[in-house]
């Protein structure tokens, strides 16, 4: 477990001009001189020099650069003053027991080291909450429990053989076992639950991932056992959050929790992470953040109200405060009194500051059949909050996730330092349904439809009206158009709250114009609503559904049309050319086809019968049948025309002939008397002058090619005598 692995240099990357500019005095975080000098060895983090922090730290590349350091930094150092080096593979930092003051100053006077942490042992923080954050309809309605989602527990272990965890016999077995790893990173005991009594023992690894469970059934669990004994060392709690940055896209890990703490009152957040005063977990914790994962901490059990403990005070933690989550009389916790208690009041016991991002029930919790107190618990119910909203939202990124929290949260103001914070609320983290606006209306279609959500934070919008006349304030919206005419009808009937149902037409929420609407009429039962109207082919239907007097709940909404025998007023018009023509030429014609409506005229066809003699030249009809062509126009929408030219080479006999046109679809159409068309082509000889070559010459024109030739041999003699 403390091996450390030497990989051969093959890179030469630029280090960063802090590497030389920190003195040896500056890296040291806090005086480990002592133990040494009563030759005592000591275990300290060394953090490195991270190379180029543009480079995300799942690439190789930046891993071998570390690898790299760490080997040259430990090279460096005299062979007898060192030993059981360990190096953590996704961050900046490695861990080597001391022995002896020379090998420290080397450590510190090495210009790769940033600076220099000794090991410190952290504390468990000890500790029906859940319908006070509004779990329960997050749950149940919504059926948002964090599925596809995994918590990071850094705790005891746990003893993941119960119920909570899906009763496992080992770790991923049988199917139902929720717990995916189970790792000793502290001492390997092969216990499950460190802090229980005995291999099967409740301790407080099994409470706090208990409590995550409870607010997130669905999610899978890392049960990472940190401690050795009652401590928590920094460098294994380091270890094991490198593990959840390794293995974070293996198990999908979105949250860490980490329910412990060093006791120490920070007065201010622990921001620096080299040099005097810097904190270990800075860059853990924030690297852990970058990588996807929200760290959720625990704010202590000290009873600061102007400070938080470490590693709670690292900003880019989600720290968490206790409050009670019922009347539970007076209590004396030791480090102070509550007198009396109250749903969300602030816990005596809870670390406050105003850093502190947030509040959770801690107070009093009943979880693995105990009923214990603390802000251990808090966290991981902020923690399995995050799990149920990255389940629900996948991807959302920490810093998105973490405001919806803080930002929906209700405001509790702590009686000692008057700071107001957000007491965690997961039902309003959860936003505004998606059709909870007019225009983000979900589209409905076809004949029947049934759809359920809810009406959770859902608004009324500016300009919209009372939905069936009374007061509601909780719409949610959907759109159906019409796919013929007949009769709509709709119902909430399945919904869990009294609803107002209304139906409109229009395009802008402030200008509808109501078709329907009811509360509780027709058809409604138990607070349902339902309507039926009649409903236009092609019109789009703007429906609300509304919680009565603002309730919200599971909203159901049924749709049923039943469509009148469909109808089309088809009408044919045909059109050729405007004047005689000579037989034998190339003549157009076009048809035209109109439908009045009210439906679409389905497989439109039109009959062309012309006369005999007559030849089709060209067109997109085909011919069926002697003087016969037929054009399919495929479906005509009502209010729209279809048309199809045609060509002929017309007969060679002079005289009128007629063209007829009719056409059909498969839509009734009642009115069929303008469904044909006649044209009449009145074909001419072709003039006198346009004689052919091939032409048989008639006897006037053989009389007067003889004259020709008299005359011409007339004047040929002529010329020749002279």
């Amino acid at each position: 477990m403390y091996t450390f692995l030497r990989i051969p240099v093959t890179l030469l990357l630029v280090l960063p001009l802090h590497a030389w500019a920190v003195s040896p005095a500056d890296k040291l975080a806090e005086d480990m001189t002592a133990p040494l000098d009563r030759g005592v060895p000591v275990r300290v983090i060394v953090q490195i020099d991270a190379g180029d922090e543009t480079v995300p730290v799942e690439d190789p590349v930046r891993r071998s650069h570390y690898n790299e350091v760490r080997a040259r930094v430990l090279s460096e150092l005299p062979v007898d003053g060192y030993d059981k080096a360990r190096s953590f593979s996704h961050l900046p930092m490695m861990s080597v027991r001391i022995k002896n003051r020379n090998a420290l100053d080397k450590l510190l006077e090495h210009s790769d080291v940033v600076t220099v942490f000794p090991d410190k042992p952290h504390k468990a923080m000890l500790a029906q909450s859940l319908p006070l954050i509004g779990q329960t309809p997050v749950a149940n309605v919504m059926a948002r429990a964090g599925a596809n989602t995994t918590v990071a527990v850094l705790d005891t272990g746990g003893m993941y053989t119960r119920p909570e965890f899906g009763s496992c016999t080992a770790v991923g077995a049988p199917s139902t076992c929720k717990v995916v790893a189970a790792q000793d990173f502290a001492y390997p005991d092969d216990i499950l639950d460190d802090n229980g009594s005995g291999l099967e023992g409740i301790g407080h690894g099994t409470e706090v991932a208990a409590t995550v469970a409870g607010v997130a059934p669905a999610t899978k669990f890392a049960l990472l056992d940190v401690f050795d004994g009652e401590d928590a060392w920094s460098v294994d709690i380091i270890d094991a959050i490198n593990w959840s940055i390794a293995n974070k896209d293996a198990y999908a890990i979105a949250a860490i929790n980490m329910s412990l703490g060093d006791g120490t009152l920070n007065t201010a957040t622990c921001s620096k992470s080299s040099g005097v005063g810097a904190n270990p977990f800075v860059t853990p914790i924030r690297t852990a953040r970058n990588a996807g994962i929200v760290v959720v901490i625990a704010s202590g059990n000290e009873g600061y109200s102007n400070g938080l403990a470490s590693p709670a005070c690292v900003p880019e933690s989600l720290s968490v405060g206790s409050v009670y989550d019922a009347t539970i009389g007076g209590v004396a916790w030791g480090v102070c009194t509550d007198a009396t208690t109250a749903a969300d009041k602030v816990a005596c016991y809870s670390n406050s500051a105003n850093f502190l991002d947030l509040l959770a029930p801690g107070s009093a919790i009943t979880v693995a059949g105990n009923t214990v107190h603390g802000t251990s618990l808090a966290a991981p119910m902020a923690a399995g909050a995050v799990a149920v909203l990255k389940g629900a939202y996948p991807s959302e990124t920490p810093a998105q996730i973490e405001a919806r929290i803080t930002s929906a949260g209700v405001p509790v103001t702590d009686a000692r330092n008057a700071l107001a914070k957000p007491r965690l609320n997961l039902l309003a983290a959860q936003g505004a349904p998606v059709n909870d606006g007019f225009s983000s209306a979900i589209a409905l279609s076809g004949n029947q439809a049934a759809v359920s959500g809810w009406n959770f934070n859902a608004t009324s919008e500016s300009g919209e009206p009372l939905h069936a006349g009374q007061a509601g304030g909780r719409s949610i919206w959907w759109t159906w158009v019409a796919p013929g005419n007949g009769t709509l009808s709709l119902d909430t009937q399945n919904s869990g709250v009294d609803t107002l149902l209304a139906v409109y037409t229009g395009t802008t929420v402030g200008a509808l114009v109501q078709v329907a609407a009811n509360d509780n009429g027709a058809g409604g039962s138990g607070g349902s609503s339902a309507a039926s109207m009649n409903v236009s082919a092609g019109t789009t239907y703007h429906i609300a559904v509304d919680g009565k007097s603002g309730v919200a709940g599971s909203v159901a909404l049924q749709l049923t049309f039943a469509q009148t025998v469909p109808s089309a007023d088809l009408a044919l018009t045909i059109s050729g050319p405007a004047s005689a023509v000579e037989a034998g030429q190339q003549t157009s014609y076009s048809v035209t086809v109109t439908n009045a409506g009210p439906d679409i005229a389905q497989n439109a066809m039109v009959s062309l019968n012309y006369p005999s003699g007559w030849t089709l030249a060209g067109g997109s009809c085909v011919e069926i049948a002697a003087q016969t062509v037929q054009c399919n126009l495929g479906n005509i929408p009502a209010g729209q025309a279809a048309m199809t030219m045609q060509a002929f080479n017309t007969g060679s006999q002079a005289g009128t002939f007629q063209m007829i046109a009719t056409v059909a679809s498969d839509t009734a159409d009642p009115l069929q008397a303008n469904n044909a068309d006649t044209t009449d082509t009145t074909l001419t000889q072709p003039s006198a002058t346009s004689v052919n070559e091939g032409d048989v010459p008639t006897l006037t024109e053989w009389a007067a090619i003889l004259m020709a030739a008299m005359l011409f041999g007339i004047s040929a003699r002529r010329r020749m005598a002279i």
